[in-house]
């Protein structure tokens, strides 16, 4: 393996190009890894000299979700990389699309891993995953972080949810430093109005549901609050993030209106890092006066709350976990009433 992987980590040239260029370590030695559970023929192309390739067809019938793929070897030192991106060709016949999936081990049987959140596009495309904030499989043993430079193999494919068939080929497996900018919204909530909990003070009542009373009729998020007055009281809705890449995004959109108590000033926005980290937009949306509104919050409003703390000190994107929606502060009244509704919450390039 060891003169294999020699040999083709001159392709690192080809791809890397001239000092100052972009690092990119492609993937080579492919062999068939993973096909439990489903009907799988797995072939490797014969390619000459050029970049690494496999064609993969599955029958999968089953409800439960598997993996499919293939192992690779880096060709190079990935430390460096933030990204897995292959040039892909997707056809099914039948049942969802599959998801981009890898698997990084390194030299001590640690194991890492990283599921796409949306599904492949069918045809040809240029397929990408995000390696950064990847997560520890439970089969894995030794450190829990991955070290890049540390990485041994790799496993590259796709997973499948539910009865499907099709055929997927990856070629120029890769792992880059290339930067992601995408063209599309991440979208949070829309069409699917999320999936909202709500953390308040034990003296606030409060209601939360996603009824069709959004601008142009959709599902939004509606939360209906009463708390006593002159003291702090806190009332904030919240959302998960679905599955997906966070990487390459600047701000956070969201539609809403608001109707809230004197002597609070606006509303508690904030995103939510895995480690407990909120980060909150400054300054603080106001009311909308019974009107819709629209606003387009650069990540760089947003500000370390002072009830809680993050090591580095800054907003990483690709840990935030959900979305915060609420309010928070002393109401001027004896009584503090309000509704809050929200939807279309998306992150954009």
């Amino acid at each position: 393996m060891r003169t294999t992987v020699g040999m083709v980590a001159l392709l690192c040239l080809a791809f890397a190009g001239s000092a100052g260029a972009a690092l990119n370590v492609p993937l080579v030695d492919l062999k068939p890894a993973v096909s439990e559970g489903m009907a799988a023929d797995v072939q490797v192309p014969a390619t000459g000299d050029g970049p690494a390739a496999v064609v993969m067809s599955f029958d999968k019938q089953s409800a439960e979700r598997r993996l499919l793929a293939v192992r690779a070897v880096p060709a190079g030192d990935p430390a460096g990389t933030v990204a897995f991106t292959a040039r892909c060709d997707l056809s099914m016949e039948t049942g969802q699309a599959p998801k981009l999936a890898i698997i990084l081990f390194d030299e001590d049987g640690g194991s890492f891993y990283k599921v796409g959140g949306n599904d492949l596009a069918a045809g040809e495309s240029e397929a990408r995953l995000s390696i950064a904030a990847t997560r520890k499989t439970a089969f894995s043993q030794g450190a829990d972080e991955l070290a890049l430079g540390d990485v041994a193999f790799v496993w590259v494919g796709v997973v499948i949810d539910g009865a499907a068939r099709g055929t997927v080929r990856l070629s120029a497996p890769r792992l880059t430093d290339e930067p992601f900018r995408p063209t599309t919204p991440f979208v949070i909530t829309g069409e699917d109005p999320g999936r909202w909990s709500v953390g308040q003070d034990p003296a606030v009542t409060g209601t939360i549901d996603t009824p069709n009373e959004g601008p142009d009729g959709q599902a939004c998020m509606k939360y209906v609050f009463e708390f006593p007055g002159n003291r702090h009281m806190y009332a904030i809705p919240r959302v998960e993030l679905p599955a997906g890449d966070l990487e390459g995004y600047t701000a956070l959109r969201f539609t809403y209106k608001a109707e809230i108590p004197e002597g609070i000033s606006g509303l508690l926005v904030t995103l939510c890092e895995r480690n407990g980290a909120q980060y909150c937009v400054e300054p603080p949306p106001p009311p909308t006066g019974g009107e819709w509104k629209t606003s387009t919050v650069p990540l760089t409003a947003f500000r370390l709350g002072g009830w809680t703390k993050d090591d580095n000190g800054q907003l990483d994107l690709v840990d935030v976990t959900a979305v915060t929606f609420g309010l928070h502060g002393t109401a001027r009244d004896a009584v503090g009433k309000g509704t809050i509704w929200c939807t279309d919450l998306q992150l954009v390039p």
